[in-house]
């Protein structure tokens, strides 16, 4: 168990938290290219792994309970 959560929970959790980020880093420019405005790698990147974090925060507090 890390921070309360099992290590399958912990796989699977950082597993779709990749292919989130593939997924973004695929369709961000896609969508944006649609509509005329150019984003540079960098950006779309850092987009990217912000969602993707916020995928594992996501995973990590999912039927938390507050304290």
């Amino acid at each position: 168990m890390i921070l309360g959560r099992s290590i399958l929970h912990w796989v699977v959790t950082i597993l779709v938290a990749v292919l989130v980020f593939l997924l973004a880093m695929w369709l961000i420019p896609l969508i944006f290219g649609l509509i005329g405005i150019a984003i540079p790698g960098t950006i779309v990147t850092i987009i990217a792994l912000l969602i993707a974090i916020g995928v594992v925060w996501g995973g990590y507090g999912y039927r938390r309970t507050a304290a």
